[in-house]
């Protein structure tokens, strides 16, 4: 495992998956510390992590956060599901994020949409358990705890009552964005877009979240909308730092589908390519200031994609990685799980980074390189007869 820092404040990182926002925060002058689910083999060879037990996660976060050192802490997805959780942990060390009350209002779908459908701003609409369920229209089923779109499926006309801990919400075809915001409690600053790369889930619905390219071109007046939500978002619910929503842009109007107010998968495709150090920005909003190094400030490079590759076949990743160095702070394939690790179908292996002068060429390679890694992945994830 990685040392510690002792030039840099120490920042926790907590989450299923903290590779991205490690990076983002050591190159915002951090020392990050990090505990999810995978303790992959580039994030311990760059910095102390620490990998939770699935069987008893995100519980096992707060276990683990205990005997660490103190340090003020972020959370990644999915704890803003958790609110009781990150108030625990909130209670034992300074939190840079939002509390769980706040987490509970923003993430209840009835109420932010409640909010902007009174500021005038069109929203889909959505049913929970306890409300009929609907005897017409296009509908998806969504866990209200949802995740990277995991667990999202078509909805059945007829299928009888709305399902616990479940929502209903139109379902509208368009272009899956991303908005990534920096709020400041009262008004807030849209950082960039980017285009949401989405795959099949279990249920068939191509709602699954695979990997983002931006920043990504937006007409003036979807620019215009989405700023607007941020100012409501943020003057209603407090929001503070970094947080994000996804949306469909279909038919000249933006569709608001889910609010993650926490660092968002998209911030390290947005960092990449503006040259933006989001995590000191972040952090100087609940009052942490922070000396960003400056190799890492203004370092503008066009675009930036990534795409997450996950099992097809159960198999083991391999003890030897020869095509990467774990190291590199600037690689083009992370997430790297630790050697051994035994992998299911569904499991993600690695994500795919590319970067370019513009969305297309950044695309382009990323498509060449995430083909390669799929030949590469397919090649040792074999079932042996």
């Amino acid at each position: 495992m990685a040392e510690l820092e002792t030039t840099r404040p120490a920042l926790l990182i907590l989450g299923a998956s903290a590779r991205a926002a490690a990076s983002s925060a050591w190159r915002a002058g951090f020392n990050p510390i990090a505990v999810d689910l995978f303790a992959d083999r580039d994030l311990a060879a760059r910095f102390p992590a620490h990998r939770a037990d699935r069987d008893t996660y995100p519980a096992d976060l707060a276990r683990i956060a205990i005997g660490l050192p103190d340090a003020p802490w972020v959370y990644t997805g999915a704890l803003e599901n958790h609110p009781g959780l990150v108030d625990r942990i909130g209670r034992e060390r300074p939190l840079l994020g939002i509390s769980g009350d706040a987490l509970r209002s923003v993430r209840d779908p009835q109420r932010w949409t409640a909010a902007l459908r009174t500021a005038g701003i069109p929203v889909l609409e959505s049913r929970l358990a306890g409300d009929p369920p609907p005897t017409t229209g296009d509908w998806v089923l969504k866990p209200l705890a949802s995740a990277s779109g995991r667990g999202i499926r078509p909805w059945t006309l007829g299928e009888g009552p709305i399902p616990a801990a479940s929502q209903l919400q139109t379902r509208r075809e368009g272009l899956s964005i991303g908005a990534t915001f920096l709020g400041h409690g009262a008004s807030a600053r849209l950082v960039g877009v980017t285009r949401q790369l989405l795959g099949a889930s279990a249920g068939g619905l191509r709602a699954a979240y695979r990997g983002s390219v931006g920043p990504w071109p937006i007409a003036p007046e979807v620019e215009a909308a989405l700023v607007r939500w941020g100012a409501v978002l943020t003057s209603c619910f407090g929001l503070r730092g970094l947080f994000g929503v996804d949306a469909i842009v279909s038919g000249g109007t933006v569709w608001p589908v889910e609010i993650n107010p926490r660092y968002s998968a998209s911030v390290e495709v947005l960092e990449a390519a503006l040259g933006l150090t989001l995590i000191a920005d972040h952090a100087r909003t609940f009052g942490r200031d922070v000396e960003t190094p400056p190799r890492f400030e203004s370092r503008k490079l066009g675009a930036a994609a990534k795409l997450i590759l996950f099992a097809r076949q159960p198999g083991q990743a391999p003890i030897d990685w020869p095509w990467t160095d774990p190291t590199d702070p600037q690689p083009t394939i992370a997430d790297l799980p630790a050697p051994g690790t035994i992998l299911e179908p569904g499991d993600p292996v690695l994500t795919v980074l590319a970067r370019g002068p513009t969305v297309e060429a950044a695309l382009a390679r990323l498509k060449a390189r995430a083909a390669t890694w799929r030949r590469r992945i397919d090649g040792w994830l074999r079932v042996e007869d």
